[in-house]
């Protein structure tokens, strides 16, 4: 049912969007928010822990939880920051293995699947919308969460 409630809005298309992602990642042992992280930290590693929550959009505590399973598996390791690079005490790097960077690239084809699979449901403009839309949304949160600040 349509509601005009932004978060019961976004909240339910994340829930079928990441149901889609699931159903292609699930054989290879990796949940959506997991290859998230794989990926990120693929594209930014090595990075200070604190930076890379707030690249994904997460308190330190989310993120924490979300990395230990990564970690457990050997997929993410915590190293030393360069002396510049540290934030404060409790800052350390993050970055994938050997085998997390095998690990993203055995699923990122799975990913690839998900990905034409979205963009044929939703058609190449919709699907493009959506992506600059997001990036809009995520730009004037950040922006004025800064002001606010």
């Amino acid at each position: 049912m349509p509601t005009n409630c932004l978060c019961t809005s976004v909240r339910q298309l994340a829930r079928h969007i990441t149901s889609l992602y699931e159903t292609h990642l699930a054989p290879h042992g990796v949940s959506a928010p997991q290859f998230s992280l794989l990926q990120r930290l693929h594209l930014l590693g090595p990075i200070a822990n604190l930076e890379f929550a707030t690249e994904m959009g997460m308190d330190k505590s989310t993120l924490s939880r979300g990395l230990k399973p990564l970690i457990a598996e050997g997929w993410v390791q915590t190293v030393v920051m360069p002396e510049g690079a540290v934030i404060d005490k409790r800052s350390f790097g993050l970055q994938l293995t050997e085998s997390g960077t095998a690990k993203y690239w055995a699923t990122y084809e799975a990913w690839g699947a998900a990905q034409a699979q979205m963009q044929e449901l939703l058609g190449k403009k919709l699907a493009s919308r959506l992506l600059s839309t997001t990036l809009d949304v995520h730009q004037a949160i950040n922006h004025r969460s800064a002001v606010t600040q």
